[in-house]
């Protein structure tokens, strides 16, 4: 998988989960196993994964 696409979607839902029973809350802590496995540094963002947040956010923030 794509490590910058990785980093956006841990950091959307960080920013956009609703509480600990939430959908976002899942996609955080299921992110998070996923790149503390593949050795994903999730701390580092990139131009590339700035701009696939903006996208993400755009188009699923509303589901978190």
């Amino acid at each position: 998988m794509n490590r910058n696409l990785v980093r956006a979607v841990y950091h959307l839902a960080a920013d956009w989960y609703s509480g600990q029973w939430s959908r976002g809350y899942r996609l955080l802590c299921c992110v998070q196993r996923y790149a503390r496995k593949h050795n994903i540094d999730l701390d580092r963002q990139t131009r590339a994964s700035r701009k696939l947040y903006r996208q993400l956010e755009r188009r699923y923030a509303h589901v978190l």
